[in-house]
């Protein structure tokens, strides 16, 4: 259940986002990318007490679009959330690269999410980081998948991912990554998340008070 105080986006508004369309929990803009998105948190609705009456802080720790990229930038391993056979949540690690307001990764065609995906193409990714409560930070992104079959698609994820995770020696030649990218994505796919629902929060902006 969401309050008037969650800023998140939903189906159903006019605004557009790579072709789905976003509803604000309760405002409904014209929404031309995900960078003008309010980016809101889902976190337990425990309200703070202000004069006796409840004030809810979720607005307040959600991030800014600068924010959550940088955050996205920052961290190395997200959480993949598909639906299983058995209509269960199926969670798998992944590797990833931001472009955009996308999310690219690879994995083995053969794998159970990709199994998932083939059959139901959305998923829900998690990236967090933190240990104290005042610490925690995270973005939830609700996301349609495309499943990336072209060779030469894939081989870029991994070029990308390469870069990246630093998997390489210092000066290898950008042509003996592409060979090292083409041998390791024989039996790969590539995933590509496009969020349709971003929900973030940084508890650091409680400043020590929850």
């Amino acid at each position: 259940m969401e309050d008037a105080g969650v800023r998140t986006h939903r189906r159903g508004c006019p605004g557009r986002v790579g072709g789905n369309s976003l509803q604000h929990a309760y405002v409904c803009p014209t929404i031309p990318s995900l960078s003008s998105q309010c980016l809101g948190s889902d976190t337990p609705a425990r309200p703070s007490r202000y004069n006796g009456r409840a004030v809810f802080r979720r607005p307040e720790i959600a991030m800014s679009p600068e924010e959550l990229r940088a955050f996205l930038d920052e961290e190395r391993t997200v959480t993949c959330a598909s639906i299983g056979p058995n209509g269960r949540p199926h969670l798998m690690p992944l590797w990833y690269a931001r472009e955009g307001d996308e999310i690219l990764c690879w994995t083995y065609g053969n794998s159970q999410k990709v199994k998932n995906l083939e059959r139901l193409p959305q998923a829900t990714l998690q990236v967090e980081a933190g240990e104290k409560y005042e610490e925690l930070r995270g973005a939830m992104l609700e996301c349609d998948v495309e499943i990336v079959r072209d060779r030469e698609r894939i081989v870029d994820i991994g070029v990308t991912l390469t870069y990246r995770y630093g998997s390489v020696p210092p000066g290898t030649p950008d042509e003996s990554i592409r060979a090292r990218a083409v041998q390791r994505g024989t039996k790969r796919v590539g995933l590509r998340f496009r969020p349709t629902r971003i929900v973030s929060w940084d508890h650091r902006k409680l400043g020590g008070s929850h």
